[in-house]
């Protein structure tokens, strides 16, 4: 129905690893003929784990025309073979949040605007598919507003989200990284600039109470300048995405960003 309803989506991998003598041998996504430490071509699937994923989403369509919805993920990986697992399970929620759009009171560049609120992964990742990889990966918990339309051609996405350094057991070990994102799209152009900050992350300590990182940095920034074209470069048919990728001090984390804690005030990452 295209006023909506309740959806199921789900992932699941499971894999058997031995060696030419029937013993246990090493694996992963990115070894390949050219060696562990490079050649990568893609994820390959020999992984030694069984992993999943379980999404359940409810969204509706109001008679006013406003849209609903409502997502939660949970997962689980883990590298036991045996039927009963829950002593080594490392079951997750990795996503809860609900969304919001089209609402009538919303006019001008909000007109048809989506408001969320929760925990997720952003919509508007910038990832490659086929090598499974992500080029720019935001997550976390908090809050924002996707398609907020400047012209035809032009839509701006802003977002605030929170992540945690550390043990959270420990409430001495803690660091709030929070993130300001706002991300653009002007036809096959992008430019996503991210900013965030730490408090007090170079007191951070360990379960020892020693300090974590002395000299962590307390504050960063990220940048991205993407194409995303719908050929090959205007060459011939088929696609191609391009992006330029900066991060100074937490920002330095170029893919997972505000995700690594020990990173300097100075640091500086460039990607291409």
């Amino acid at each position: 129905s295209d006023n909506g309803g309740f959806e199921f989506h789900g992932y699941a991998r499971s894999g058997l690893l031995m060696n030419n003598s029937a013993a246990k041998t090493q694996g992963g996504p990115s070894v390949t003929p050219a060696g562990e430490t490079g050649g990568h071509v893609g994820r390959l699937g020999n992984e030694p784990d069984t992993y999943v994923e379980l999404n359940l989403e409810h969204k509706q369509t109001l008679a006013s025309g406003a849209t609903t919805r409502f997502k939660v993920m949970l997962a689980d990986g883990q590298r036991s073979y045996n039927d009963w697992t829950a002593s080594s399970s490392d079951l997750n929620l990795r996503q809860a949040f609900t969304e919001l759009g089209h609402l009538p009171t919303f006019t001008g560049a909000f007109k048809d605007s989506t408001v969320w609120a929760g925990k997720r992964f952003d919509r508007d990742n910038f990832d490659i598919h086929w090598i499974d990889s992500d080029v720019v990966f935001l997550a976390g918990t908090g809050a924002g507003i996707y398609d907020m339309r400047l012209d035809e051609n032009a839509h701006s996405n802003f977002s605030v989200y929170g992540r945690t350094f550390g043990d959270i057991e420990n409430s001495e070990n803690t660091a709030q990284n929070y993130i300001l994102s706002l991300n653009h799209f002007q036809g096959p152009v992008q430019l996503m600039v991210s900013g965030m900050r730490a408090k007090d992350n170079d007191a951070r300590r360990d379960v020892d109470n020693h300090l974590v990182k002395g000299d962590a940095a307390n504050n960063g920034v990220h940048a991205l300048l993407g194409l995303h074209n719908e050929s090959f470069y205007g060459v011939r048919e088929g696609s191609s995405k391009t992006a330029l990728l900066y991060g100074h001090g937490l920002g330095a984390e170029v893919k997972s960003i505000g995700s690594d804690g020990a990173l300097l005030p100075e640091a500086n990452t460039w990607r291409l």
